[in-house]
């Protein structure tokens, strides 16, 4: 997702990211589960600049959709970023965060980007186990 700031349109680079991906319980220490998805196709798009990061600042949404423990599962996408996809040049770990009141899960990762310029992630896990169904 795009967001734009008041600012787009006297510079046109001047927005937000918001990269959106599904979690689920297969495979959350591996290199083919969702996880690694989520750091590979989701925290790697900012920190390669696939993404914009104007304001070196972006977010990230998981969607759970299946039953799965949301804070063992931070510490699992932890774990694989700093080990396995450390080419990620992670300088602060999802760690958990207070900016939105009343809301469990929500998280805050520094990363350098290829550039060597830090950037912030701010990472949202909504549960959405109960209304999704998914088809085989």
């Amino acid at each position: 997702m795009k967001i734009t700031s008041k600012d787009y349109f006297e510079d046109q680079e001047a927005y937000y990211v918001i990269e959106c991906k599904r979690l689920n319980n297969t495979n959350t220490s591996g290199s083919s589960g969702l996880n690694s998805e989520y750091i590979q196709n989701g925290i790697h798009r900012f920190t390669s600049k696939k993404y914009s990061s104007y304001y070196s600042v972006n977010g990230m949404i998981g969607f759970i959709v299946e039953d799965l423990n949301i804070e063992e599962n931070t510490e699992r996408i932890n774990t694989l970023l700093l080990g396995s996809m450390n080419e990620i040049n992670t300088i602060q770990q999802l760690t958990k965060s207070s900016h939105i009141k009343n809301f469990a899960y929500q998280y805050i990762s520094q990363h350098t980007d290829i550039d060597k310029s830090e950037i912030k992630i701010y990472h949202l896990m909504f549960d959405f186990k109960d209304n999704i169904q998914l088809v085989n």
